[in-house]
């Protein structure tokens, strides 16, 4: 049995944006926003490429957040009018528009409309000496994201659509696409959970049997969908395979009348936990000849 907290989705693959412009190929993807696209490739020489593919005819932003929120953050804004590309840096003092960067740190590769996309292909220096900008590094940064349907006239109008989503855009992996043949997605999800307003952690627990299998499986792929409403509160997930004993749970682990913490349950799982997830980290998957066992 497992006690598991966890659904498939999203994976980091190679990408070519194909188009009237020339191909660029990218390490990373990931889709920030059902309209919004991001992809970018290693740093190479202390220099960051990426693009953004936005189903927007207007202005599209791209920005790395110390907390996620706007004030503070360095922003890209970018357009397309008439087949002229603008780029701008800029630093966000406040929720309103982001001033002008003095220096303009973001190199423009390239950018088009096309199909009622606008693409914006883009590199920037890990580190710019620049006080307004943020400082790219090993592990999650928070990537905030927003566009308006309207080109600037003059300037830009407040976004229509924003959002932020933690990512590991330095030391990313390449993930290696399980094989697909003879496979079973199992998707298990916790929903309805209210967070008290008296605590600041919550560890929720939730227990899953399943029928033991005629023949031999093995795990090949585990994967975190978190729904944008929650992804400020979820920071990690842990998946343990459980004894047959073990109680059925759907609740606060840390809770006094929780069986786990009357019983001292999880003390028989620990030696088993299969998988984790934290803030920032993709899919798991385990090499083509490589599973396992369940």
């Amino acid at each position: 049995m497992k006690f598991l907290f966890l659904q498939v989705f999203l994976a980091f693959i190679p990408l070519v944006i194909k188009g009237n412009h020339a191909p660029l190929e990218y390490e990373f993807s990931t889709s920030l926003h059902s309209k919004y696209n991001l992809y970018w490739n290693s740093p190479t020489d202390r220099k960051i490429c990426m693009a953004v593919e936005v189903e927007t005819l207007g202005w599209v932003g791209l920005g790395f957040s110390p907390n996620g929120d706007m004030e503070d953050s360095d922003i890209m804004m970018a357009w397309v009018i008439d087949g002229e590309v603008s780029i701008t840096d800029r630093f966000a003092v406040s929720m309103s528009l982001p001033v002008l960067d003095d220096e303009q740190d973001f190199e423009l590769v390239d950018g088009y409309e096309e199909d009622g996309k606008t693409i914006i292909q883009f590199c920037r220096n890990l580190l710019t000496c620049n006080e307004d900008d943020v400082e790219l590094k090993l592990g999650a940064v928070n990537v905030i994201y927003s566009w308006n349907d309207d080109d600037p006239n003059p300037i830009p109008s407040q976004h229509t659509t924003r959002g932020v989503k933690n990512l590991k855009l330095i030391g990313a992996v390449r993930e290696i696409p399980a094989a697909l043949d003879n496979t079973t997605r199992v998707d298990i999800t916790i929903g309805n959970v209210s967070i008290p307003n008296s605590k600041s952690t919550v560890y929720w627990c939730r227990t899953v049997r399943f029928n033991q299998p005629p023949t031999k499986h093995h795990i090949v792929k585990i994967g975190v969908h978190i729904t944008p409403r929650n992804v400020d509160y979820v920071h990690h997930l842990l998946i343990y395979n459980c004894p047959t004993t073990f109680p059925e749970l759907d609740g606060d682990c840390d809770s006094a009348s929780s069986p786990i913490r009357q019983s001292g349950a999880l003390s028989a799982c620990t030696g088993s936990l299969l998988s984790g997830w934290a803030v920032g980290a993709g899919d798991f998957n385990l090499p083509l000849q490589a599973g396992i066992p369940f």
